[in-house]
């Protein structure tokens, strides 16, 4: 019954240290910034591409703000 109490104690400890350590890297590299500048960058484009330009919106998210990598592809749905 020790063993499994100090087991517990153990990973409780972990998930703590990991936890902080997440919350420190977030902290550190602020990526609510980067992701509020990213946001606000495809936004300028999508509406440069739709007023400016006139085209449609969503020729101008799939060519002009295309990821460079993509690990995770969007789904795209097939219509028979």
């Amino acid at each position: 019954m020790a063993f499994l109490k100090k087991k517990k104690a153990i990973l409780g400890v972990v998930v703590l240290i990991l936890v902080l350590a997440i919350t420190f890297i977030f902290i550190q590299l602020d990526l609510a910034a980067q992701l509020r500048i990213g946001v606000g960058w495809k936004a300028q484009i999508l509406c440069s591409g739709v007023f400016v330009s006139g085209r449609d919106a969503a020729p101008v998210l799939e060519e002009d703000t295309a990821r460079p990598f993509r690990f995770f592809p969007p789904r795209r749905a097939a219509y028979l």
